[in-house]
Order: C-alpha cells, then sequence, then structure tokens
C-alpha cells in the first residue's frame, strides 16, 4: 500500500471524472486507491492499473480473469474505469463484486470514508468529497460506489449495516444523483425490516457419529469449527445441511482434526461451507487374536512331517480365523 507510482502520460490525459493528477507525480497505491474509491478518480484508476500491469490492455485482461474467477456471468471489463462503451456488468455481478471489497479489511476501510486528500505535484494538498455524500445521514452506511456513464445512467452500489445484518443494494440505469440516493435508501430499508440475523448452527452441536469400520464400536462424533449465524430474507427456502465425511473414518484419529465438510444451503444457493472437526481423541482397537491351526505332530522315521516354520503357523491361523468370520 505504501508502494510509490508515478503517474504516466497516459493516465494524466485521463478526459473524464479525474482529480487532476499530473504526469511525473509521485502518489502512493493507497493515495490513489482512495481517490478512485472515494472520488471516483479515474486518472487514479488508470494510474494504477499501468503500474501494476504494465498497460492498460495487460490490466484489463487482469481484470477479465479475476471476474472469470469471481464466478462472475455478466461482466467484462473495457479499460480501468469504466468509461468505455463495451463495459458491462449487472446487478448480480456488482453485489459480488461489494461483497469482496467489503471482506477486505483495508478496501472496507477506504469505502466508508467521507472524503478524500488529493496531493498537488510539488506539495500540499485539497479535500475531494465522497461522491455518495448525500447518503451520509444514512444509519449504517458502510459504503460502496456510484458510477455514472450516458448509457449506464447513474448508479449506485450501497451497503449498510446493523447489528448482525449487512446488506448490499444495487441501483442502475436512474435519472439522477437523488432518483438512485433515493432508490438505494427504499431498498436498504426494504431489506432491514425483512432480513433478519439467524443461529444455523452452534460450535458444540453434534453433527454426526461417522463409523469408523470397527463394527459399532468405536465411533467418532464430530461438530462444525464455528458457530454460523447468517441474515436471511424472511420467508426465504428453509436451510438445509449437507454432510460430507469419509466412510468409514481411519482410526486413529485426534481432537480437532477435520474429518469432513457441513454444507448449509438454501434451495440451489450454498450459504457457507464449514470443516467439521473431531471431539474427542478415538484410538484405534487391538487387532483380534490370531488362532494358531493344529500343531503338526513329530515323528520319527522315513515318514515323519517336517515341524511348520512361524510364518506357516500364523498363515494357517488367519486362514482359519477368516473363513469363521
Amino acid at each position: 500500500m505504501g508502494e510509490s507510482v508515478r503517474v504516466s502520460r497516459k493516465a494524466a490525459n485521463v478526459a473524464e471524472g479525474g482529480v487532476g493528477l499530473v504526469a511525473g507525480q509521485r502518489v502512493t497505491v493507497r493515495q490513489l486507491l482512495n481517490m478512485m474509491l472515494i472520488a471516483s478518480a479515474n486518472d487514479a484508476a488508470e494510474a494504477l492499473a499501468i503500474h501494476i500491469a504494465g498497460s492498460e490492455k495487460a490490466y484489463v485482461r487482469l481484470m477479465n480473469a479475476k471476474a472469470k474467477e469471481l464466478g462472475l456471468k455478466d461482466t467484462r471489463a473495457a479499460d480501468p474505469h469504466g468509461l468505455s462503451k463495451r463495459e458491462r456488468s449487472s446487478a448480480d455481478d456488482l453485489a459480488v463484486i461489494a461483497r469482496h471489497v467489503l471482506a477486505d479489511k483495508e478496501l472496507a476501510k477506504i469505502v466508508r470514508k467521507k472524503s478524500v486528500r488529493v496531493p498537488i505535484k510539488g506539495g500540499g494538498s485539497w479535500t475531494e468529497g465522497s461522491t455518495f455524500r448525500a447518503m451520509n445521514g444514512y444509519r449504517g452506511l458502510t459504503g460502496v460506489k456510484t458510477g455514472f456513464t450516458n448509457p449506464a445512467g447513474y448508479c449506485f452500489v450501497a451497503s449498510a449495516k446493523r447489528g448482525d445484518v449487512e446488506l448490499v443494494a444495487v441501483v442502475l440505469g436512474t435519472g439522477s444523483n437523488a432518483e438512485r440516493f433515493g432508490q438505494a435508501r427504499r431498498l436498504l430499508d426494504w431489506g432491514f425490516k425483512n432480513t433478519h440475523s439467524r443461529q444455523l448452527i452452534t460450535k458444540e452441536t453434534t453433527m454426526s457419529v461417522v463409523p469408523t469400520g470397527y463394527g459399532r464400536l468405536p465411533i467418532v462424533v464430530v461438530h462444525p469449527s464455528k458457530t454460523v449465524k447468517m441474515a436471511l430474507l424472511d420467508g426465504s427456502p428453509k436451510v438445509t445441511r449437507t454432510i460430507e465425511t469419509p466412510s468409514p473414518v481411519r482410526l486413529p484419529v485426534f481432537r480437532g482434526q477435520r474429518v469432513g465438510t457441513l454444507e448449509l444451503r438454501q434451495g440451489n444457493r450454498t450459504l457457507t461451507r464449514v470443516p467439521l472437526l473431531v471431539a474427542e481423541d478415538v484410538a484405534a482397537p487391538p487387532p483380534p487374536p490370531i488362532k494358531a491351526g493344529p500343531a503338526a505332530v513329530v515323528g520319527s522315521g522315513a515318514n515323519e512331517e517336517r515341524p511348520q516354520s512361524i510364518l506357516q503357523t500364523l498363515y494357517s491361523g488367519v486362514l482359519q480365523f477368516t473363513s469363521r468370520l
């Protein structure tokens, strides 16, 4: 975050939505992220992209690779700042991106700021307010980002947290600043009214008794690695549990050892996957006693039978034991 970035001529020449960065100016990665995410500075986005990948085209390839990695189905990047008419996304994909931003401590801290200091080449700085400062009075507001082009209209990805419930609202294609913020308030208000935090499992819950292949005993008791609380929409489909464990479990196992996974699903959507851990040590039982076969008769004379070797005796006993099973 403290790495120094030299603003390229291409970044300084971004025509729309910049904060006046100058070619050759030195700023840090942290400063560029703040300017980009708080002031919607397109020149900062361009400078950061070229610094990271060496060129705009190379960075766009990274953007689209990341979109694929995140499972985004409707998103296609064409530049680092979204001004291109070839840029595409959807409300669903933007909500996924917002969740990833909010899960990153550094980015989450930035997107909730109300202003940013913009450095001036040669010394000094000036303050630019957040592009969604009109929402600053909304209770629990945590971010995230506005956007505007003529084809897309006034857009806003908003997030807010109250208690254990954090919501993301995506508004696209509105006709004005006031409309996008008004729609975001309506969505978030509805969400907080109809969404509540529920405890789905506790880490003390016995989730399964896993067979070990030694008959009815011994058994391995497993529980989740953590308590799971989740914000769920009222009246939404029932949450179902799927337990995946090896069968049988090989002994010995030890307390805290992972032996499977618990998946919580709602309809076709996976909510979370939680490791399943062994509750207590379970030792392997001792092997069953091996009985030797009939002893060979040792006599004298030409027809006497030779004594069996130890291996022969053990082999004979194992065969008899197996046949009795």
